[in-house]
């Protein structure tokens, strides 16, 4: 056999075993180690990624003889036919990405994009649709991490008794925010004041809502949040103050916080209902307001506890019957039927033996008789001079019963003007002009002003007492010329707001402290989680998860831009100028829709006008209901229009 022949069968034998080769290969090979798509280098980015995925999990599979080797499979360099190199990282979690694995910067990414969607209540559906058309943001398991982990990180409990509800540790909560105090300087007394609303979720939802915030953020406390601020400056009530240093630092970062959720109840606001649901943070405040002081990171701070909100939280936290009572007053033991009389001193009820104290009201609370409203035990330790009404529902229940006043006037004397008109006269003169009035206020502006002042100068709140005893002697002179200001109309915020609140006003923590607009805003968002970001399953859960959440994340808070106001015309006429001019695609109203002179005089007519009328048309009828006598006369008078027309 020549050399050709030998190489020929050596090249036959070698093609041979090349195919058999390759039959092997096809033959163990496993369809899912095998890519069936286009190259790396001939997909779009989207694509990239996600086989990419696939090539790490592909390759993993078939290096698994590696382990008995006594070897890991750290990463693997790839390159495609362009010459792109490609590394595969098995690092962590087996190659899949998780929110602990992150850089920093992409964390607070995420971060930042869960404290967005906790404030605006948005859905993680929403949010995975959008990351579905973008890729640059993070993917939507990444933001379900995040808050999986902060709410590992807090620990809530459910409340005691049969009504469905969480709680927080009340003593862990406020070391948290003495902390942040700590850390600004401060080692001073702490203010804490205790606020608690029911606030009505649906139609057959009720919350009861307890939080707290710290007297010393100043403005913070009017709301749900704080923010992070940058200062040079000093800490004052919440305001920094230019030109005056804190703490030897030339810039000071303070965490302003606003109010603190620690419990959600479900149920309605009933004294036994905070008696058991609240059972475990009312103990642990009792505890701080007996010692009068907590013990933080080695430092004893003194405490002093407040308690406020709206009058029917006040009364059942008292145990005191309720405000249409005889003794009503959370103050003193004045009856319902003196509250009208001006003629005592300012400290008349501070001083003459009417004041009440918690002592006296837990043994009033065991009679049966003479117990000048006292039914039930105080829930709470809080001696009752440290108890404020709120400021927001004062000045609301007072100046709703002023508008209801002036509302009735403006009508009763409307309808006397009209009396003897015709119909086509008949004019709401005193009605329209009394948007003007409410405005004004009278008297009652001055006292709104001094209230509603964080720091009212001393004349203000030296006059107060004979202000306010000038308005309420104004305010019954009108008895008996003008309906509404009887004797008996002087409610107990009347009475607080004379005999009271002068000597609230003349103490070191400012009125407006007590606000309840930071409780309002509270439940305003519990709210908006309920319908907007709860299943309803744990309802009470979700809500103060995310209320902590956002309390956690509050550094994200986007600074908004200052507004310079330029025209002080623009929102009292500029705007509605411009609303005008806006192009619509129908009117929102056209001559055959505005009512006629005769539909609006029908509406106005008494019956003898509208039998008058008949008379004069000819038509007799025996029919004495208004409602069908308008109804004849209407259609007499269209017929009366269809005849002219023809």
């Amino acid at each position: 056999m020549d050399m050709n022949e030998m190489c020929d069968k050596l090249w036959q034998e070698i093609q041979n075993e090349r195919s058999r080769v390759q039959n092997l290969e096809s033959e163990s090979l496993n369809d899912t180690l095998r890519n069936t798509g286009k190259p790396l280098n001939e997909v779009s980015a989207r694509q990239v990624t996600r086989k990419i995925k696939e090539l790490k999990t592909t390759a993993q599979k078939a290096l698994w003889f590696l382990q008995s080797f006594g070897l890991t499979l750290d990463s693997i360099k790839v390159r495609d036919k362009e010459g792109t190199v490609t590394e595969l990282d098995y690092e962590g979690n087996n190659g899949s990405a998780s929110f602990d694995n992150l850089p920093e910067d992409e964390k607070e990414t995420v971060r930042a994009l869960l404290y967005i969607m906790d404030k605006f209540c948005v859905s993680n559906a929403a949010y995975h649709e959008v990351t579905q058309i973008s890729d640059d943001i993070p993917r939507s398991y990444l933001i379900k991490q995040c808050r999986s982990d902060l709410n590992n990180s807090f620990h809530i409990r459910r409340t005691p008794g049969k009504n469905s509800g969480v709680e927080m540790s009340f003593k862990q909560e406020l070391e948290a925010q003495i902390r942040k105090k700590l850390a600004q300087g401060d080692l001073g007394r702490q203010q804490i004041k205790l606020s608690g609303d029911g606030a009505k979720m649906s139609r057959i939802a009720n919350f009861m809502v307890i939080s707290f915030p710290m007297l010393s953020d100043g403005e913070k406390v009017m709301s749900c949040k704080g923010k992070w601020c940058i200062c040079n400056g000093y800490l004052n009530q919440g305001k920094c103050h230019p030109g005056k240093m804190f703490i030897m630092h030339p810039f000071v970062y303070m965490h302003l916080t606003g109010n603190h959720t620690v419990e959600i109840v479900s149920g309605f606001e009933d004294y036994d209902v905070l008696k058991a649901s609240c059972k475990n943070i009312f103990a642990e405040i009792n505890e701080l307001v007996d010692a009068g002081e907590i013990e933080v990171d080695g430092h004893k701070i003194p405490l002093e506890f407040y308690l406020s909100g709206d009058y029917k939280f006040l009364l059942l936290v008292l145990g005191m019957n309720a405000a249409c009572a005889d003794y009503a007053c959370i103050y003193c033991t004045i009856h319902k039927n003196e509250r009208w009389d001006t003629s005592k001193t300012e400290g008349y009820y501070w001083s003459s033996g009417k004041a009440r104290t918690l002592a006296k009201n837990r043994e009033l609370s065991r009679k049966s008789t003479n117990n000048y409203g006292c039914i039930r035990e105080p829930l709470l330790h809080i001696p009752i001079e440290n108890i404020r009404v709120d400021e927001l529902h004062l000045l609301l229940r007072v100046t709703d019963r002023l508008e209801k006043n002036l509302i009735n006037e403006a009508i009763a004397r409307d309808e006397k003007d009209n009396f003897n008109k015709a119909p086509s006269a008949k004019q709401n003169a005193n009605l329209n002009k009394l948007v003007e009035a409410i405005r004004s206020c009278g008297d009652f502006g001055n006292l709104c002003n001094t209230l509603s002042a964080w720091e009212p100068s001393q004349a203000c709140v030296d006059s107060f007492f004979r202000d306010a005893t000038e308005w309420i002697k104004l305010y019954l002179s009108l008895s008996g010329k003008v309906i509404g200001y009887k004797k008996a109309s002087v409610t107990p915020y009347f009475h607080i707001l004379l005999y009271h609140l002068p000597k609230f006003l003349a103490s070191n923590t400012s009125f407006k402290s007590f606000t309840g607009q930071g409780v309002e805003k509270i439940n305003d968002m519990v709210r908006s989680i309920y319908h907007n970001k709860s299943n309803r399953h744990d309802p009470c859960k979700e809500a103060i998860l995310a209320l902590k959440r956002i309390d956690h994340l509050q550094e994200f808070e986007r600074e908004p831009n200052h507004y310079n106001k330029r025209n002080n015309n623009y929102w009292t006429s500029d705007i509605f100028d411009q609303r005008r001019k806006r192009p619509r695609l129908y009117n929102t109203s056209t001559v055959d829709d505005e009512p006629t002179t005769e539909d609006i005089n029908i509406k106005n007519m008494s019956v003898c006008e509208i039998k008058s009328k008949l008379k004069e048309m000819n038509i007799s009828t025996r029919c004495r209901r208004e409602d069908k006598l308008r109804e004849i006369l209407r259609r007499a008078i269209a017929e009366n229009v269809n005849n002219d027309n023809g």
